[in-house]
């Protein structure tokens, strides 16, 4: 047969040259040799999937340095009056993770991003790769005194002082719970990934907003959630000193 037309063939040689951007989706020339066909094939594919080759090596931005770094989720409901992020001067140190003392380092900006003071702020740090008990293992980072669900019910005293609208606030993880993973974490694996939650928020009024979700309070059942599901560091701490 002197020459060959196989739109399988043709098909898979346009393709391929696209890709590479040297070849023009025109018909295969009807003189064209059986034994000239895998030479074209050959020449045409080597390049391009070289081209695969290296393209795949190539890291991609942004993805290479997620196993490498710590991260943090922020998983704060969207339609809060706040906003929070790591405070940029020890972003780096959070999410080194040779950086031993990165719970020390942690900070967290919190913005009143809405129109009303705010007298009482509670967020939750959640390790979900350390489970003591099956249970994730947390810390507790919080604002103000009075909680809406104690005995206050949320009501602000004179004394108490809001994040004003526009204002911001840096959290910090406090020294018990900070003193109680130092106790605790030999035994634990290095944490990769801190998960950032709410809990609840107060404007002083005896309104506010509550659990993971951002539940409006008070609601119309009144009934206050259980608010102890997650392992508290604290806790554990007591139970490692009673140990040692």
């Amino acid at each position: 047969m002197a020459g060959v037309r196989s739109p399988r063939l043709r098909t898979c040689l346009v393709y391929v040259a696209n890709r590479s951007r040297i070849w023009k989706e025109t018909p295969l020339n009807s003189t064209l040799h059986r034994s000239t066909v895998p030479r074209i094939i050959f020449a045409v594919l080597i390049p391009s999937l070289s081209g695969l080759i290296l393209i795949h090596k190539t890291p991609v931005p942004g993805i290479a340095q997620t196993n490498n770094e710590r991260q943090l989720e922020n998983k704060l409901p969207k339609h809060l009056p706040i906003k929070a992020k790591i405070r940029s001067e020890k972003e780096n140190a959070f999410k080194d993770l040779n950086n031993d003392r990165w719970y020390r380092d942690l900070e967290i900006e919190v913005k009143n991003t809405g129109e009303r003071p705010i007298f009482s702020i509670v967020l939750i740090l959640e390790l979900p790769e350390i489970q003591p008990g099956g249970r994730g293992l947390v810390f507790d980072i919080r604002y103000g005194d009075h909680s809406i669900f104690d005995s206050s019910k949320g009501m602000a005293t004179p004394g108490d002082i809001p994040i004003n609208p526009g204002e911001t606030h840096v959290f910090k993880i406090s020294e018990t719970e900070a003193s109680a993973w130092d106790h605790g974490s030999k035994s634990w694996p290095k944490p990769t990934k801190v998960v950032l939650q709410f809990e609840q928020l107060s404007f002083g009024d005896g309104t506010g907003f509550w659990g993971t979700a951002g539940a409006p309070w008070p609601n119309k059942t009144n009934r206050k959630p259980n608010l102890g599901a997650r392992s508290r560091l604290t806790n554990r701490i007591v139970h490692l000193t009673i140990q040692v």
